[in-house]
C-alpha cells in the first residue's frame, strides 16, 4: 500500500520482498512529478513491510492513480488508495504559501 497527505497515496499488499524504493519510484514516475516515494521498513528486521507512500506535486495525479485500484510492480499486483492520517482526519488543502484555505 502507498499513502500520506491529499497529494499522497499509499500502496499495500503485493509488494514483493525484493522490490526496492527505486522500483516504486521508477513505476510511478510516469504518472507525474514525484516529491517523495518510500517503503516502510521494520526496524528490527530492516525489511520493508510491504507498503509505502508516494507524494506528488499535484492532486490530480493521485486521483488518476487511485482510479486504477491495482497496479503491477515487479510482477505483483499492488493496491493503491489515497493516504489518510493515522488519526483518521482528512487533511485540509493548503494555499501555495502554506496557509489554510477558507471554507
Amino acid at each position: 500500500m502507498i499513502s500520506t497527505t491529499m497529494k499522497e497515496f499509499d500502496f499495500k499488499g503485493g509488494i514483493s520482498s525484493d522490490t526496492s524504493q527505486d522500483d516504486v519510484y521508477d513505476y510511478f514516475k510516469d504518472f507525474g512529478n514525484i516529491v517523495e516515494a518510500m517503503l516502510i521498513f521494520d526496524k528490527s528486521t530492516n525489511k520493508h513491510k510491504g507498503f509505502g507512500f508516494v507524494t506528488y506535486d499535484k492532486y490530480d495525479t493521485v486521483d488518476e492513480i487511485c482510479c486504477q485500484q491495482f497496479h503491477v510492480i515487479n510482477g505483483k499486483k499492488v493496491e493503491t488508495k489515497r493516504a489518510q492520517p493515522k488519526d483518521g482526519t482528512v487533511p485540509r488543502p493548503k494555499k501555495p504559501d502554506g496557509g489554510e484555505l477558507l471554507d
